[in-house]
């Protein structure tokens, strides 16, 4: 097989997200590049509280094939 690496993906989704959370949860996956990363971030004003975000986010990993 001439396959060497495989791309896996998962859609995380953050209601009600403060700055702070999101912050962590960005230096966190930063720790994983280039394996993981941010293929598309959407962010949103939560109508409800003015203070907070709600947040789609599509992570996309590469897995190495041996």
């Amino acid at each position: 097989s001439t396959e060497f690496a495989r791309f896996h993906s998962v859609q995380f989704n953050a209601n009600r997200a403060d700055y702070f959370m999101l912050e962590k949860f960005y230096r966190e996956l930063v720790k994983r590049a280039p394996y993981i990363g941010l293929e598309r971030f959407i962010l949103q004003a939560d109508r409800n509280t003015g203070a907070t975000v709600n947040a789609r986010i599509l992570i996309t990993s590469v897995e190495l094939v041996r």
